[in-house]
């Protein structure tokens, strides 16, 4: 399969949790074929898996870190 181009984020909204966010305005390149318009679909559905693996990380980790300075 050919490079993943990343066009997905996340932002962090404190206690309100975790967004995904896009980095581009333009998430595919122009599209001239039906075989443009499935890669483009699949890159996103690629990069939409990466996201998820990096934002349930980050989950993770606040989990394990006390709220508010609080000692847990």
């Amino acid at each position: 399969m050919g490079k993943t181009f990343q066009v997905l984020d996340f932002e962090d909204s404190g206690i309100h949790g975790i967004a995904i966010a896009p980095m581009k305005d333009r998430l595919s390149v122009n599209c001239t074929s039906d075989g443009e318009i499935d890669a483009a679909i699949q890159n996103l559905k690629d990069d939409a898996d990466r996201i998820a693996k990096v934002m349930k990380r980050e989950l993770r980790k606040r989990k394990k870190q006390p709220l508010f300075g609080r000692d847990s």
